[in-house]
């Protein structure tokens, strides 16, 4: 899921711009290749791995800024090792970082637990830090679907809006006919975006839907925790 930076993309926006009409038969390199601005907006390259359960620390959030890769990372947390501790029935996560605020670094410690139970994932997220004002801690998810752009959030289509707040989210696959339940402690606006990648085939360019990415965003000072539940279930047809 994650975009990373392809040789042919230069040549996709080398090509775009200096097209020329050939005669003859071409190959998919010799191709003249017409890159669409919608195209063109969406070379975009990850600078992290898109799992889930991926933290973000930001001044503010702009959804705008998170889906072209423009926002300011005040933490050390995304890319991050953890110390791992197993037991029989449940697995956690530990670690120590900083938030880095005018050419300061306060000491921040972050957990993660996780027990999976009936088909049903626990997951509890606890963050202390010495950052002694208000602060954005984003939480990421990113789904690929069998038909990406169509599903639905709480019965709302994915196309049709980016935002919904509540405490618990039913993701539709309607093709699959299954539902994925993110079930929070609290009251919380989820965001989300489409990521897209940019690819060269024998048709010319390519902009393909990659995944769904979710984000959750939570304004905290110094201290934040917070429960998840997620689960799967069959979609009643």
């Amino acid at each position: 899921l994650t975009r990373r930076k392809e040789g042919y993309h230069k040549e996709i926006l080398k090509a775009s711009s200096n097209s020329s009409k050939k005669e003859g038969i071409t190959t998919i390199h010799e191709m003249t290749l017409e890159l669409s601005n919608e195209a063109k907006d969406n070379i975009i390259y990850d600078w992290y791995i898109r799992n889930s359960f991926v933290d973000h620390f930001t001044k503010d959030f702009n959804l705008y800024d998170f889906s072209k890769m423009k926002f300011n990372e005040l933490g050390d947390f995304t890319n991050k090792e953890a110390k791992l501790i197993a037991d029989e029935r449940s697995v956690s996560f530990e670690k120590s970082g900083g938030i880095f605020m005018s050419s300061h670094r306060y000491k921040t410690m972050m957990k993660k637990s996780f027990l999976l139970e009936k088909n049903v994932l626990s997951a509890y997220v606890g963050i202390i830090t010495e950052f002694h004002s208000d602060i954005v801690y984003t939480l990421e998810f990113n789904f690929h679907f069998y038909h990406i752009c169509n599903t639905t959030i709480n019965e709302i289509s994915t196309k049709e809006s980016t935002q919904l707040t509540g405490r618990v989210f039913k993701i539709t696959d309607g093709v699959l006919n299954k539902c994925v339940y993110l079930e929070f402690d609290r009251d919380i606006t989820l965001h989300w975006y489409f990521v897209k990648t940019v690819s060269q085939s024998e048709k010319g360019v390519d902009l393909t839907d990659q995944c769904l990415c979710l984000l959750f965003p939570f304004t905290f000072n110094k201290k934040f925790n917070s429960n998840i539940k997620i689960y799967i279930e069959n979609l009643d047809v």
